[in-house]
């Protein structure tokens, strides 16, 4: 998974469109994903599968290994196509596997 490299010293207010297509506005303490770019999921799937069909941003818990994942598309995918994986999103963890 590619970092995004967000500016260092943005003003606030400022937005910044990254690698990933999607508009960030710097609030003076934080970026934020604007709405506009971002379908934000209206909840959490859970269950033993991983959800069909599934749109980037999409959350899974899996409840046979307790782990929350994200529905992610890389800049090498294409989500039109229904090409992405499960990311493990804890916190420290490098694994994109489920």
């Amino acid at each position: 998974m590619a970092a995004i490299e967000m500016p260092i010293s943005p003003n606030t207010g400022e937005t910044f469109k990254a690698s990933n297509g999607v508009t960030y506005l710097w609030d003076g303490q934080k970026w934020s994903a604007t709405s506009a770019d971002v379908e934000v999921s209206t909840g959490i799937e859970v269950g033993s599968t991983n959800p069909s069909n599934p749109q980037e941003g999409f959350l899974w818990y899996n409840t046979v290994d307790g782990i929350l994942y994200v529905w992610y598309v890389d800049e090498t995918q294409n989500a039109s196509l229904g090409e992405g994986q499960w990311v493990d999103i804890r916190p420290g963890n490098d694994s994109d596997d489920s």
